[in-house]
């Protein structure tokens, strides 16, 4: 199985709609955000944890502005 960029992109976007504001906020620390990113990390050794949760965090706040 391949995970691509869209897959990550989609998953970063899902979790940041449908977290509670304090796991995105502090999404280093979510265990449901972690989760995601480890699972990506089993199809590619070269994921980059941190910047997926990053990304969660970033559409997260960009769903609360406006």
């Amino acid at each position: 199985m391949s995970v691509s960029k869209k897959h990550m992109e989609w998953a970063a976007s899902y979790l940041a709609g449908n977290l509670a504001s304090d796991e995105t906020t502090d999404a280093e620390r979510s265990i449901t955000v972690q989760m995601f990113a480890d699972f990506f990390a089993e199809f590619n050794p070269r994921f980059n944890k941190m910047r997926f949760a990053e990304a969660v965090r970033t559409r997260s706040n960009n769903g609360k502005e406006g």
